[in-house]
């Protein structure tokens, strides 16, 4: 046997045992990620401002998880269905109507809006932007201005 240099044969178990634990380490299985997901199915306007919107929702998980619905709408636009508040079952997939409105404030013209969805730990969470066009609504103002005596009524 030749001498050993510079003494790393003494440190071969050491070495030999950060190795193993390396190797253990990066191929243990990672724990699985699970997916709240949401797809808009449909979308009907209609002319009185109305949007009704069907929104699939799913998740992968193989537990029940309860699942809050929020709308983040531009100025002049409401829900008139409360989004939902649900438990979806294991691996589940479920779709939920929810009706928007405008009403006259809204500007014309084409806005954005958001569907969110999140778990009730907060751990997954799901977005689908919604658009919404108010069409150019056109008036007629009429404003009366000082009218000649022979066109009101009585006066001579």
């Amino acid at each position: 046997m030749r001498p050993d240099p510079h003494g790393t044969r003494k440190h071969t178990p050491l070495l030999r045992a950060l190795v193993l634990l390396l190797s253990a380490l990066l191929s243990t299985p990672s724990v699985a990620q699970h997916h709240l997901n949401a797809a808009i199915v449909n979308e009907t306007t209609s002319d009185t401002l109305r949007i009704t919107v069907l929104v699939r929702l799913h998740h992968d998980a193989p537990t029940f998880i309860n699942v809050q619905g929020r709308a983040i709408l531009p100025s002049g636009w409401r829900a008139l269905t409360p989004l939902p508040q649900l438990t979806l079952h294991p691996e589940e997939m479920i779709v939920v109507p929810i009706l928007l409105a405008s009403d006259r404030t809204a500007p014309a013209g084409a806005h954005t809006g958001i569907l969110e969805f999140r778990t009730d730990t907060g751990t997954m969470n799901a977005r689908v932007a919604i658009h919404l066009t108010v069409p150019e609504r056109r008036r007629v103002r009429i404003t009366p201005i000082e009218a000649p005596s022979f066109l009101i009524e009585g006066v001579p």
